[in-house]
């Protein structure tokens, strides 16, 4: 089975009681890739493994210098191989349709893991929209709004490339950055707001008010893998002020982003040069949220028409 993810070739083998993984992770379908990326392969078995299920750290112990990286969720397990750009899933028959398991505690982290150890590749800790064919990357410090932000850009009829990652591949010459465009996380008071999305797999994320929720087949069309950013927006709260952010200070305040895993490596500098780069001649702001969503979107399409 071919699927893509970040701008990624994904391949994918799956025990027959698993193939629902890979739909519900990757899509029924192969999209856009970047000519030359790595090929990511992804293997998910079936295991009679019982015990109790475990959210596992982050980022395990030792992940950015070890030769293979353990997922541990307690009865299923994942092993990431960087160097082969494999992820291999030993999945408990009892988490065979638990989406935060498989889904956010694995293949997330998983893609996050091989994007954060590779030389030619990093991620901003953002998601990103696009109105009338401009793109805002968006980014926040966890806990300013980020998610709903961007969410409610996607229920104002914006297309949408995720809103928790995005990656850039350094041999993409389009300047392109890639998101996952598949699942969007929700409050539960904004997914009662949103009749779209009644019906829709989702699942609670254990110790947090939101939902993981697989954006439906109607969603299709407004999924958007990759894109040349128009304008990086970062969000903070406030009155809805929108002022501009110098490029300096915007690398600052990504660094701890686009450099874990690289830190102290001889490939850092090459990193920060493309990012730089990327930024230049594009607009940098920030805006203080309001508690209005719709005042908060309109500032940024107002923002982007102007530019």
């Amino acid at each position: 089975m071919n699927r893509s993810c970040y701008g990624f070739p994904v391949e994918c083998s799956a025990h027959p009681d698993a193939t629902h993984v890979i739909d519900g992770f990757f899509g029924p379908a192969a999209g856009p890739v970047v000519p030359g990326a790595p090929v990511v392969r992804v293997l998910v078995d079936v295991v009679e493994q019982g015990g109790d299920q475990t959210e596992p750290p982050y980022f395990p112990e030792n992940w950015e210098t070890a030769e293979k990286i353990t997922i541990d969720v307690g009865r299923t397990t994942a092993v990431v191989d960087p160097e082969a750009w494999t992820v291999r899933i030993s999945l408990s028959r009892q988490d065979l349709h638990d989406q935060i398991v498989w889904g956010r505690w694995i293949l997330e982290r998983a893609f996050i893991y091989l994007v954060c150890r590779s030389q030619r590749h990093y991620p901003l800790h953002a998601g990103a929209v696009s109105v009338g064919g401009r793109t805002a990357v968006v980014t926040a410090d966890s806990g300013v709004g980020k998610s709903t932000f961007s969410a409610w850009a996607l229920r104002r009829g914006a297309d949408f490339a995720g809103e928790d990652i995005v990656v850039r591949h350094m041999d993409d010459e389009s300047g392109s950055l890639w998101g996952y465009p598949r699942v969007t996380y929700l409050s539960p008071q904004l997914l009662e707001l949103w009749p779209q999305l009644e019906g829709a797999q989702s699942a609670e994320v254990p110790k947090r008010d939101k939902f993981r929720v697989i954006l439906p087949s109607s969603f299709d069309s407004r999924m958007l893998a990759g894109s040349v950013p128009h304008c990086l927006l970062f969000l903070a709260r406030g009155n809805g002020e929108l002022r501009d952010v110098e490029i300096d200070h915007a690398i600052e305040r990504t660094r701890s982003d686009w450099n874990t895993g690289k830190i102290g490596t001889s490939f850092e500098a090459d990193v920060e040069k493309d990012l730089r780069g990327l930024l230049e001649g594009m607009p940098v702001w920030e805006l203080a949220l309001t508690p209005d969503f719709d005042t908060n979107h309109d500032t940024l399409v107002a923002a982007m028409e102007r530019s």
